[in-house]
């Protein structure tokens, strides 16, 4: 097998006549042959063969590398004449034995690596596939295609999933690359992707393998995040009817980053909330430390016990998953439940906004506040209550920046509407809104047996958001598309709000093929302007119709969806002309534009044409800059 040999065929003339140009050819099916058929015939031609002798024939054959270990049965045929140039015909047969101990190729997977150990969800790697031919007969057109790409998985960045090797000797290996990534929603684990690999023998028999590729994700599911609570500061032990602070750190101690975590205290009975008891942090990256401050009020009626508080972390990697894990850590206070109660002190039991979760930013908001006398043994008169806002955020409509309850009951409570309008400007964040109390208790005076003004101050946390805004300028569609040819569709958006856009995914859909049909933008900051595009192959003339999406969270984690309809014509491209014999209008080998007979009039009308083209694609490009600049400039009116 593999050697060059030549066929020795000796030929006896068994007749008492000449035979004359003896042509010797072989007629086997060459599928059946061990040969490699470069030739479309094996033959040789003696002139003359006398009566009762011998003569050889030689046919130059190579046998194939991937020739079995047997003998073949060759069939010959003979045609010669006589010296009256009779023709004549007879068939022989002529064995070989062939000899291999090739081993055919063999083709598969061997090793793969990745840029680092494993592929973090979110960051663009590389893996460098390896293969290697086992058999001792090279193996050629060797083609890779990977499949089992998934998008919220492994996926290919700007790569193809089909590779190709021209060729691979025996016992040899070759290597391809592929960019890959990981989806940053991607949770951790080992994703299968499956790699076929084609390829051919010398002789052009075709053969087929499937290998398995495992790629390590280093994903973003909350297990793998780790915070911690750090430098908790609280009081050991407090009195009925008095004030109870946490304030601690939490830190991001881990290498992952938590898209949103929710920082809240768990609090007993004998207490009530002072402050709004959760907070949340989003896109907490690792190394972080935020630090948080939540204030309790032990009711006035707690009995003398231990109270257990818990400081609870509930964090997510992917914000709009529900895949979530909790930390919590622990902390008690002592309540003295004899002390203080009858000194009358009057508390925000409860705060809320009505018909709404936040306060936007310009808009008016009314604000119910429900104050409440913890006493068991005192009224409380004249009432004042100064109302400050953080950075002035806050400003009260309709009224001044205080108020005044002439009385209350004890351990009586009533709701008061304050309305307010927030600064247009005011950034996305919680805002304190400090009461300051002032009252008498029932007999009018101002101070207690210590001295002590009847004075209560309380800090009303109120979340403030931004409206969001997002301007979608006009699509660029395909002015000529037509059926099975890919055509470009583009568009370009703006946030012209104060708020942030985050986790945006722009997609494109309809009833055509799309090429880059997802796109993620990540955090769109307020003021910026983005591009999107995407390739698309219609499937059918006529209309062609479908939307882009555009998928977001606000600042408060609300999911949002906008969505803007495109359509535009297809054509089927019969109107170009039949140029598949590769002839075209005209005759341009020696210059001549127009062709050389094409009249004159012609001509012009042609050139006209193509100016007109030009013209029009140096317009397009004029107003699509005009018009981002209108959109900026708009944009920057409205925040002056």
């Amino acid at each position: 097998a593999g050697e060059n040999v030549t066929l020795q065929i000796p030929l006896e003339n068994l007749s008492k006549d000449t035979a004359k140009d003896v042509r010797v050819k072989i007629t086997t099916d060459p599928e059946k042959l061990p040969f490699i058929m470069d030739k479309a015939t094996y033959t040789d031609t003696i002139g003359y063969l006398r009566s009762t002798k011998t003569e050889v024939a030689e046919i130059q054959v190579q046998i194939a590398e991937t020739a079995q270990n047997k003998i073949y049965a060759i069939d010959l045929e003979f045609t010669y004449t006589n010296v009256h140039k009779d023709e004549f015909t007879t068939t022989s047969t002529y064995y070989i034995k062939v000899v291999n101990n090739e081993i055919e190729p063999t083709v598969g997977v061997t090793k793969y690596q990745f840029v680092g150990d494993d592929v973090v969800a979110g960051v663009d790697d590389a893996m460098l596939l390896t293969v290697e031919n086992r058999g001792t007969i090279p193996a050629y057109n060797v083609k890779i295609t990977l499949s089992g790409f998934d998008k919220d998985g492994v996926r290919l960045i700007n790569d193809i999933n089909s590779k190709n090797i021209a060729s691979i000797a025996g016992g040899e290996e070759s290597s391809v690359y592929y960019n890959i990534a990981a989806s940053p929603k991607a949770k951790s684990d080992t994703y299968e992707l499956t790699a076929k690999i084609e390829y051919t023998d010398e002789k052009g028999t075709t053969y087929e393998t499937e290998s398995m590729v495992y790629v390590p994700v280093d994903g973003k599911d909350s297990a793998a995040i780790e915070l911690a609570v750090q430098n908790v500061k609280s009081k050991d032990q407090v009195v009925a009817g008095e004030n109870y602070t946490i304030a601690f750190d939490v830190k991001n101690t881990g290498a992952l980053e938590a898209e949103k975590v929710m920082v809240s205290v768990r609090y007993p009975d004998d207490f009530i909330p002072k402050t709004s008891p959760k907070k949340l942090i989003k896109d907490f990256k690792s190394d972080d430390v935020k630090s948080f401050s939540f204030d309790f009020m032990a009711k006035s009626e707690a009995q003398t016990k231990f109270n257990d508080f818990y400081i609870v972390l509930e964090y997510y990697a992917d914000a709009s998953s529900d895949d979530k894990s909790t930390f919590e850590e622990y902390c008690g206070v002592m309540v003295d439940g004899k002390s203080g109660l009858g000194r009358p002190k009057i508390i925000v039991k409860n705060y809320a906004l009505e018909d709404m979760d936040v306060a936007m930013a310009g808009q008016e908001f009314v604000l119910d506040v429900d104050l409440y006398n913890t006493s068991t043994d005192d009224v409380i008169k004249n009432i004042k209550v100064t109302m400050e806002s953080d950075d002035g955020v806050f400003s009260p409509v309709d009224s001044s920046s205080s108020f005044f309850v002439e009385y209350l009951g004890r351990q009586e409570m009533i709701t008061v509407p304050l309305k307010f309008k927030t600064k247009v400007d005011a950034s996305v964040k919680v805002y304190n809104l400090t009461l300051t109390m002032e009252y008498e208790d029932g007999e009018g005076n101002a101070y207690d047996s210590q001295e002590q003004p009847y004075k209560e101050v309380e800090k009303l946390g109120i979340q403030v958001s931004q409206p969001v805004r997002l301007e979608l300028s006009e699509p660029v569609l395909p002015m000529d598309a037509m059926m099975d040819v890919p055509s470009d569709i583009e568009m370009e958006f703006f946030n012209m709000g104060k708020s942030t856009m985050y986790n945006m995914m722009v997609k494109l859909e309809g009833n055509f093929q799309v090429q880059g049909s997802n796109y993620f933008v990540g955090n769109f900051e307020s003021g910026r302007s983005e591009y999107f595009s995407a390739t698309v192959i219609p499937e059918a003339e006529g209309e062609a119709a479908g939307k882009f999406i555009f998928e977001y969270e606000d600042a408060l984690g609300n999911i949002e969806k906008v969505e803007k309809e495109i359509s535009f014509f297809v054509g089927t491209g019969d109107g170009m002309g039949d140029f598949s014999d590769g002839e075209f209008p005209g005759d341009f080998s020696e210059g001549d534009f127009m062709g050389e007979d094409q009249a004159p009039e012609s001509d012009w009308k042609t050139a006209i044409g193509i100016f007109v083209v030009m013209g029009a694609i140096a317009g397009g490009v004029w107003f699509r800059k005009k018009h981002k600049a209108k959109m900026l400039a708009e944009m920057e009116d409205e925040d002056e």
